[in-house]
């Protein structure tokens, strides 16, 4: 439900309560159910994205004994570079994502952090380098990226990496995640509906990517904000939905 006491929302934000809702009806009429494999990789260009869009994904994969694997492209430094310092943003955001993955059962060996910088991912960082080797190793036969609609250049960027280098295999399965999705707007019905896919999540499913999202969201510096930056209301409310949106592009 949406709180409209909440003292920020705006009328901006009023129109994206009603958009989500919108999307919400267009998903249950036009989308398909998840395929999925058996060796399920998630690329996180900020350490929260993972658990804000694939919660439910990790929690059904893991409970059907899937592998699922979470490689966080960058440590999230700059959230706090006019408040706190680099090393004490990366130590906690580092401390966040392990409580939030905690939660949702996936095991700490299949956490992978690179150090791409925060707000510069792209093809001529040397990280490229090891986000390949991973995928070398991991050998996913599935595997989640951000959607473009996401528009921050992280997001847009750690999908460009991801379709450069499977751009020739076949057999792959690539679908697109939204985050940022949720709050920017665009032409929704202009969206490949017919690629769109949802993972629906029971009640305690649900909760679980909650107190999740929770772990990531409400953790507070010194300075008062919150160590993985001061999201959006309306995009986590948008993330808590008991569905989760994907948009099949190989």
């Amino acid at each position: 439900s949406i709180n409209y006491n909440m003292p920020s929302l705006t009328i901006k934000d009023l129109i994206r309560y009603a958009r989500i809702c919108i999307i919400h009806l267009i998903t249950a009429l036009r989308s398909s159910s998840l395929e999925l494999k058996e060796n399920i990789v998630i690329i996180a260009p900020h350490p929260d994205d993972e658990v804000l869009a694939c919660s439910g994904l990790i929690e059904q994969c893991l409970s059907s004994k899937k592998n699922v694997s979470v490689i966080i492209l960058t440590q999230g430094e700059r959230t706090h570079s006019e408040c706190c310092s680099e090393k004490e943003t990366i130590i906690n955001r580092s401390r966040l994502t392990i409580n939030a993955l905690e939660i949702l059962h996936l095991p700490i060996q299949n956490l992978y952090r690179l150090k791409f910088p925060d707000g510069g991912v792209s093809a001529q960082c040397e990280e490229t380098k090891e986000l390949y080797r991973l995928l070398n190793v991991i050998k996913p036969d599935t595997i989640f990226i951000p959607h473009p609609f996401d528009r921050w250049s992280d997001h847009v960027e750690a999908g460009n990496l991801i379709k450069e280098f499977y751009q020739e295999e076949t057999g792959i399965l690539i679908y697109e995640y939204c985050v940022w999705f949720w709050y920017w707007f665009h032409n929704t019905p202009r969206l490949k509906w017919k690629n769109s896919f949802i993972l629906k999540m029971g009640e305690d499913e649900r909760k679980l990517k909650c107190r999740a999202i929770d772990a990531y969201v409400t953790p507070l510096a010194k300075c008062g904000r919150p160590w993985s930056g001061q999201l959006p209301s309306v995009l986590i409310h948008a993330c808590k939905w008991d569905k989760e949106l994907f948009f099949r592009i190989k």
